[in-house]
């Protein structure tokens, strides 16, 4: 059994002061454990690396940082409406992606989505009939990527201002799947090519408006467009 907290969640100016009085008391922590709630990634991989100096800082070095808590949200006031709407389309779904990718390359050793139950946070399933959402779709490709691929190998690259990607490598060097997600304007699409400097024949998924995780087509030719809001899986087969 691990024991461990306290769910950190909006302020952080008092997690100094907690490990500080832990490490005086010689209390173990197994994992710390802290909540983010934002629009854009970056500002977790911020967080968790603020968190992990704090723990290697008061002698927590094996302690698990454990982000138990994350989703989209412009704000919890007069935008939390507009949070939800976006939750569960295309730009929850970019999100999603954007969060467990941009992850790959964070001190971050667990990363729970909140919330998977359906209800007001949940990107995932709908309320009522339980059927999978935008957000459902991430989810499912990476396990796709997990279940084959090297975990925390990661190689994150800005292909422009506005889109990103991660590549995870399999044992032996063989790139198995490569997923690109684009979050931000402009509304335009973007067309851009990925050169993997060999050939090979590959498979393309894609989430957004008019797709939900499925193959759009196997080809030679990574040429790809990316709508605003949107996500593709390159799938070396």
């Amino acid at each position: 059994m691990k024991i461990g907290g306290p769910a950190l969640a909006k302020k952080e100016d008092w997690a100094e002061e907690f490990l500080s009085e832990m490490q005086k008391r010689a209390v173990p922590l197994d994992f710390f454990s802290w909540h983010n709630y934002c629009t854009g990634p970056a500002r977790m991989s911020d967080r968790a690396e603020r968190i992990r100096v704090l723990l290697d800082r008061y002698g927590y070095q094996a302690a698990e940082s454990i982000c138990n808590e994350w989703n989209y949200l412009k704000n919890w006031t007069d935008q939390f409406m507009y949070t939800v709407d976006m939750i569960r389309g295309c730009k929850g779904a970019a999100f999603v992606m954007s969060r467990i990718s941009e992850a790959q390359r964070a001190p971050i050793d667990m990363l729970m989505y909140y919330d998977t139950r359906p209800g007001v946070l949940c990107g995932v399933f709908d309320y009522y009939t339980y059927k999978p959402q935008k957000a459902y779709y991430p989810l499912y490709c990476m396990e796709m990527i997990f279940t084959v691929a090297v975990p925390r190998c990661g190689v994150r690259r800005r292909l422009k201002t506005f889109i990103r990607c991660v590549a995870l490598m399999r044992t032996g060097g063989l790139l198995q799947s490569l997923p690109i997600f684009r979050m931000t304007m402009p509304t335009a699409d973007v067309t851009l090519h990925v050169d993997f400097a060999k050939e090979a024949e590959y498979e393309i998924y894609a989430v957004d408006r008019e797709h939900n995780g499925e193959r759009i087509r196997t080809t030679r030719d990574l040429t790809v467009t990316l709508p605003v809001h949107s996500c593709i899986l390159i799938k070396e087969i």
